[in-house]
């Protein structure tokens, strides 16, 4: 199992897609389905939950 992290936003999906392409289960947590980034708690709660062997972290907030 792989977890991506920002998978609703630019790259996450292209990533999942490409992942899935290759034969790999993923999970994607976007930010409407998922802890908040700050959320410690949420966070260790989901991941122990999902028990993915890699997580790719693509979330975050851009400003430019």
């Amino acid at each position: 199992m792989l977890a991506i992290t920002g998978a609703t936003g630019f790259v996450g999906p292209h990533l999942a897609a490409h992942l899935t392409d290759q034969g790999d289960d993923v999970t994607g947590v976007g930010h409407t389905d998922g802890p908040d980034l700050l959320d410690h708690d949420g966070w260790r709660e989901r991941v122990e939950q999902t028990a993915p062997d890699v997580i790719y972290h693509l979330a975050g907030f851009s400003d430019v």
